[in-house]
């Protein structure tokens, strides 16, 4: 037997737009995605079909510690693949309806597995879940990605990452972004990806800290139609959209920022480079956030407060009006988190139905994630930093 693990992480929209409805029925999307610390783990294994093994030592179902009568494992075929899918939380297919099984039957028809291997093999996917379900979280796509990631390596197919996102988009549309992870500007159906750098560990914002950030997740009990909230925007003629190409201006800013030989100065999107102020010049000094002096570390920090400042202030979900419109309970949320000491940002993930805030300051997301679990008892309350 085979067993492989990954750990699935959730995500949040730092930026939501909808630019409009494609010719393909899909929207046109522009956001800014960044995953997050809160993530389920899916187990992989294969084993020969003549093997007997407990239900609880199957596929990583002995790590599930949930109390849920109706979680269970299901065996079953697709085709010539013979599955067993077990998960620890009720309300999940069990089946081919699972996009963890759709996410193996796209692999298995970029990767050729001879018939005989199925004749003698079971694939068993097992998730431990614990990213809350129809959350705008990613949640069910982060478990596909996973499960190709897993095929491709207990396979050795040595598809690459852009491969494996081309597989992924067949999907779901958050399912290639999944598959890279990371901070990322995403735009078409959610397929056309650029890495924003700042996320990667070799940049920090201020000193040794990172962009890393403190999450705070609400979801609510209460849902609303995915379908019916994008009806909503495509006949509204009132969208506030999100500035996303600002929003990306400054994390470039942070990034540059961050570098420790530069001496001031910020991305100018006209020139393709950072850019300090004798260079830019004339009247084009406004773009410019950092003066060309004598740059100490104290002031290095201050202009790293300032980008951040701005940044938070700017995050939107063009969502957020209509999905709050039927659950009028997302604003007093967000009101409680907007009003916590240390927040930098409240704003609601995806289509709904989860709010998040962000916090410099470990304590002041506790103390914020305390008061919602306090005034909002029915709903999931989840802390966790940005990746």
């Amino acid at each position: 037997m085979k067993s492989i693990k990954r750990n699935a992480y959730a995500k949040i929209n730092l930026s939501l737009d909808v630019l409009g409805k494609r010719t393909d029925g899909y929207h046109e999307v522009e956001m800014i995605m960044n995953e997050v610390s809160l993530y389920d783990v899916v187990t992989l294994e294969i084993y020969n079909r003549t093997e007997l093994f407990e239900a609880d030592e199957i596929c990583g179902a002995k790590e599930n510690n949930s109390n849920d009568l109706n979680a269970g494992l299901n065996e079953f075929t697709v085709g010539k693949h013979h599955y067993k899918l077990g998960v620890n939380k009720s309300g999940i297919p069990l089946d081919e309806r699972n996009l963890v099984i759709k996410a193996a039957e796209r692999f298995f028809e970029s990767f050729h597995v001879e018939d005989a291997f199925f004749e003698e093999n079971i694939i068993s996917i097992y998730i431990n879940k614990r990213i809350p379900m129809e959350a705008g979280l990613a949640g069910g796509s982060t478990d596909a990605a996973a499960v190709l990631h897993l095929l491709n390596e207990i396979f050795n197919a040595g598809f690459s990452l852009e491969e494996l996102q081309e597989i992924g988009l067949k999907v779901g549309s958050d399912v290639p972004y999944c598959i890279m992870g990371g901070l990322a500007l995403a735009k078409g159906r959610g397929e056309k990806l650029e890495k924003l750098a700042v996320c990667s560990k070799e940049y920090s914002l201020k000193g040794s800290k990172g962009l890393t950030l403190n999450v705070v997740l609400v979801k609510t009990k209460q849902g609303a139609s995915t379908k019916l909230i994008y009806d909503e925007i495509d006949n509204s003629l009132d969208l506030k959209h999100p500035d996303t190409k600002r929003l990306v201006e400054l994390l470039k800013c942070m990034e540059a920022n961050a570098k420790t030989d530069f001496k001031g100065g910020c991305y100018n999107e006209n020139k393709s480079e950072y850019c300090n102020e004798k260079e830019i010049g004339g009247n084009n000094k406004s773009e410019c956030k950092i003066d060309n002096s004598e740059y100490s570390d104290a002031k290095k920090e201050c202009e790293a407060d300032n980008i951040l400042k701005e940044f938070c202030e700017n995050l939107s979900n063009i969502f957020y009006p209509v999905t709050s419109s039927f659950i009028p309970k997302l604003c007093d949320i967000q009101a409680v988190m907007a009003e916590s000491k240390g927040c930098l940002a409240s704003l609601m993930t995806g289509t709904g139905p989860t709010m998040f805030s962000l916090f410099e300051k470990e304590e002041e997301a506790f103390a914020c994630a305390e008061k919602v679990r306090t005034k909002f008892r029915e709903c999931e309350v989840f802390c966790c930093k940005t990746l």
